[in-house]
């Protein structure tokens, strides 16, 4: 089985739309054999900086970098465990500074593939908080981006680990076109 996509790469931060995100980007990522890459971000408030002392300003990341680790563990653990032996390849990254625009840099080529929980956000919300991790990722990255609501995701008893090579083919084949 050919293809140019290189890596599934799925943003992760906890919430229903991005273990939904999570579980498909596996199923993805398992029926055609490629390595899944999570990422979840963190940052500072703004103005955060000015009341760090200089002890605070090393232990201040290596604190956010764990909760970020315990994070993509705890989603790893709620969303993969219908995989058993059988999940992809999993490479993880915490990023820092704007999400959006970090993962659509990861994806360096087209033939890669962003998997994003889809914000359900009104236009009142919109409005207020501003544009979305998802919107900036699909405006700006140069691969395609794939959006998945919570219960979009495939069934539980589709997983692809225990399919036949005939039938991962097959599903291959229909997501190429």
């Amino acid at each position: 089985m050919t293809t140019s996509t290189n890596r599934v790469i799925v943003g992760v931060d906890g919430s229903p739309a991005s273990l939904a995100a999570l579980r498909r980007a596996a199923w993805v990522a398992t029926c055609r054999g490629l390595p899944l890459w999570l990422v979840t971000g963190v940052t500072l408030p703004d103005g955060a900086g000015a009341y760090l002392d200089d002890s605070s300003e090393t232990a201040l990341p290596r604190i956010r970098d764990r909760r970020a680790e315990a994070l993509l563990d705890e989603a790893c653990a709620q969303a993969l465990a219908d995989f058993g032996d059988g999940r992809p390849e999993i490479v993880r990254r915490i990023v820092h500074g704007a999400v959006g625009a970090k993962l659509a840099a990861m994806a360096t080529s087209a033939g890669d593939l962003i998997v994003l929980g889809a914000p359900a956000r009104g236009r009142l919300r919109r409005i207020v908080s501003g544009p979305s991790t998802a919107w900036r990722c699909v405006r700006t990255a140069r691969c395609p981006v794939f959006l998945v609501r919570p219960g979009e995701e495939p069934a539980a008893g589709a997983n692809p680990a225990g399919r036949s090579r005939r039938s991962v083919r097959r599903s291959a084949r229909r997501a190429d076109r």
